[in-house]
This record gives C-alpha cells, structure tokens and sequence, in this order.
C-alpha cells in the first residue's frame, strides 16, 4: 500500500510540474522540467531540441510535436522530451549531453561551436529523394542586365534573415560576383547599401516588378508554385528572367550530441529515415516529407555556404550561372 502511495504520489507531482509547464512555456525550461518529469516516473527519457531563431514561433511545442514524441517513444521504450532552443543554448547543451539531439536548419547547425561537435544523422529531403535545393536569383523580363556582376550598386530582395538559401547562400552567390564586398553581417547596415530582407517571395517580387528592385531572390519551391503564364493580375514565371542560382542546400539537419549513446543514437536515426513509409505523421509537425543520410559533401557545402556568407566571400564552387 505504502509503495502504490508513493508511486500515485510521483506521478500527482509529474502531472503538476507538466501542467505547469504547459501554462507558462517558458524557453530553456521545458527541457528541464521534462527531464524531472521522466525522473520522476523511472526513467530516463530521450531529449530532442528544435532549435528556433524566434522563441514566439515555437511557444507551444507540446500539440506540435506530440506525434513525434508519441510514436518516437513507443520505438524506443522511454520517454522522448521534444524541446525547442535558441541557438546560443543548443551547443552548450548538445555539448553537455543535456539533449542528446536536435533539429536545426544548415545556417544554425553551422553555427555551432567546434566543442558542441554535433554528427549529422541525417538532412531532409523531398518525397522523390532529393535533400537539396537552390534559392534562384531573379530578374524583369525586359532587364538589360546580362550577369550577376551587372547587378553591382543595384538594389536586390534577399529573403527572410538566417534562411539559408534566400539569405546565405544568396550573399555567397553576390559575393562570387563582387556584388557583395562588405563583411556579410554588416553588408546591411552599411549606409548606401543595395540589400534589402523581404519576409514574403510574393511582396518582393511584386517590388520587382514595380522597379523598387532589381533583382530578388526566391526559394525554388516557392518558384515552382508559380503559374508560367497568368491572364489576370497574377505573378508568373513568364514576367522574370532567372539570372543565378545559389548553392543548393537542405531544410533541416538532424543532429546527434557526442554524448549520445551508439544504440539509441542508431534506433533514432533508423526511425526518423523510415518514418515516411511507417510515421508520415510525425513529419508533418516539422513540414518535412522525409529523411535521408547525408553525403559528406553536403555537410561541408552546408558548412562553407554559412561560414562564407558571414565573411562575405563565396565558397569553392560557388554556382552563378542560370
């Protein structure tokens, strides 16, 4: 009796703690108390950070991931605390072994300190395979402009701040051309400058073509959606002319502490490369189609895209052609 007592007791205190939790999601926190949590019931549970430039976008990671962390810890046996971070906090505790993984976009990964050492599980891909794609650098149909380099003074749209496509490996792609000579994290705030952050494809190419602009640079998935031809007032593929491509880089990496144990490390890394054919569902949460080990190569392109970027420089093999 005294024993049923004391586990009743644990699990009233658990309850409490996630109760709490879930009212105030505070950032750095969730971990924490998560890990007490599955203290508290016996055992040891398995902690995933999303890292997230903007804590706002992931106040709630619980309804979110909650078909990740179900299923996850139906193939592990153990509790799975899926928890989101700002980039300054994940090599710490990657580092430490206070997550054991985490899933980050090409720019925060490479962002990592050298002493975090994170090993890449695994890049997303599309439903076909592929883990890559271009930002594409887009121009008026009627513009005279030949080159990348004609584009030196002239005002462009990079897309949201950190994506790295639309603001990376774009800065890369100017750079290669000398487009771009300032130090990437301060090419902005020089006073004169030509670049400008457009948040949504559609406002900066509807700038473009009101001339607000010269060139701007667009997600190829975005590009895709485009109709060729449009009757109406619509945006097409017909108004613009693709004058470069950037480096083709993935959505997301999975990334594995070095602290991490070999078995689980490898029963992770299995479910999330199947979970397309036996877990579509808990890839929806993290608007991935599916998961695929990763060439070497295109860690380092990852890697030296970001790196470049912020020293405002282009890396080997930097594409520009169309």
């Amino acid at each position: 009796m005294c024993r049923t007592r004391r586990r009743l007791r644990r699990r009233a205190v658990a309850g409490g703690l996630l109760a709490s939790l879930i009212a105030t999601s505070v950032p750095g926190c969730v971990r924490e108390a998560l890990l007490v949590i599955g203290h508290a019931v016996g055992a040891k549970p398995v902690a995933i950070a999303v890292v997230t430039d903007d804590p706002l976008a992931a106040a709630n990671p619980f309804s979110a991931y909650a078909d990740l962390r179900h299923a996850l810890a139906l193939e592990l046996g153990r509790p799975v605390a899926v928890d989101f971070c700002l980039p300054f906090q994940a090599a710490p505790y990657l580092e430490s072994g206070l997550y054991q993984f985490a899933l980050a976009t090409p720019s925060q990964f490479s962002r990592l300190s050298a002493a975090a050492a994170p090993r890449v599980l695994a890049a997303s891909a599309d439903a076909a395979g592929n883990p890559t794609r271009s930002a594409l650098l887009l121009v008026r149909g009627d513009a005279g402009l030949q080159s990348v380099a004609d584009l030196r003074g002239r005002p462009i749209a990079l897309g949201k701040v950190g994506d790295c496509r639309t603001h990376h490996a774009a800065v890369c792609l100017l750079g290669a051309q000398g487009v771009v000579q300032e130090p990437g994290p301060l090419a902005l705030l020089t006073p004169g400058h030509s670049l400008t952050h457009v948040d949504d494809p559609s406002a900066a190419l509807r700038d473009l073509l009101s001339r607000k602009f010269d060139a701007a640079f667009v997600d190829a998935k975005f590009w895709a959606t485009l109709p060729t031809d449009a009757a109406d007032q619509r945006i097409s593929q017909s108004q613009f002319r693709i004058l470069g491509r950037t480096a083709a880089l993935p959505d997301a990496l999975l990334l594995a502490s070095p602290r991490a144990d070999e078995a689980t490390l490898r029963r992770v890394r299995d479910f999330m490369l199947a979970a397309h054919q036996r877990n579509a569902k808990v890839l929806d949460a993290l608007q991935i189609e599916r998961w695929i080990e990763p060439p070497e190569s295109l860690i380092t392109t990852c890697r030296e895209t970001v790196r470049a970027a912020d020293r405002g420089l282009a890396p080997p093999g930097e594409p520009s052609a169309p």
